[in-house]
């Protein structure tokens, strides 16, 4: 009996003991992964801010100059985007008004792939046109949620930027309508620009997605990886 209860004993103390440190193994992995997830988040996220900022430069000139030279304008648009290959296409849309307000496109790099787009107006679009309203209201740089890619990138969604470009002399925090000059846009490839922010990180068994919170629940996802983790075979 001595025995058995050593034994027993023995068996209770060690299987109590593996409990415990699997429970400590666990707290730490998920330690891990928060930290994981962190890192990429915060870089996707600084990806984002950054690309975006990099448009301040076209604004500065038109805010200079609503008249200045395209090519200029062409030649800053293709550094942009040789530093930040996640944007699409980078364009100007002057603001007329008349009696009928709209903002016809009236430059955009690269020019070659998209000559289809001089003319264009972009306040055609409800959904665009709702946030260029929000950007010339505030100020301040306005994003579409997602939109659909022209065929170069079928495979991946996209944002649009909006940054009003007002007269100068004009707080951007009291913008108004008839101080605006027209808007600098931007299209984003969702894709590409989370694939660019998590260079150096290494994907492993980590899920990536992209959601907007603010769209349509059937709107939401902008981007989207699948590490395609395959299940531990049993021997």
């Amino acid at each position: 009996l001595a025995i058995l209860i050593s034994v027993g004993l023995g068996v209770g103390l060690s299987l109590t003991l593996f409990f415990a440190v699997s429970g400590w193994e666990r707290t730490r992995l998920e330690a891990v992964f928060r930290e994981q997830a962190e890192v990429r988040a915060t870089a996707i996220r600084q990806r984002m801010i950054v690309s975006l900022e990099a448009l301040s430069g076209v604004v500065a000139l038109y805010t200079v100059s609503p008249q200045v030279d395209r090519q200029a304008v062409f030649v800053l648009a293709r550094h942009i985007r040789a530093h930040y290959p996640e944007i699409d296409t980078i364009a100007w849309a002057p603001r007329m008004a008349g009696s009928e307000e709209w903002f016809p496109i009236d430059g955009a790099e690269p020019m070659a792939e998209n000559p289809s787009l001089i003319g264009l107006d972009l306040s055609s679009d409800p959904a665009r046109r709702l946030a260029m309203a929000h950007a010339w209201d505030s100020g301040e740089l306005v994003t579409t949620g997602r939109i659909r890619l022209s065929q170069a990138a079928p495979d991946q969604f996209g944002i649009q930027a909006f940054v009003p470009v007002l007269r100068r002399g004009t707080a951007p925090d009291a913008a108004r309508r008839e101080d605006l000059l027209g808007l600098v846009t931007a299209v984003f490839r969702v894709g590409d620009l989370v694939k660019l922010s998590l260079i150096g990180l290494k994907p492993g068994l980590v899920d990536v997605l992209l959601a907007d919170e603010t769209a349509a629940p059937d709107e939401r996802v902008l981007y989207q990886h699948q590490s395609h983790t395959p299940l531990p075979r049993t021997p």
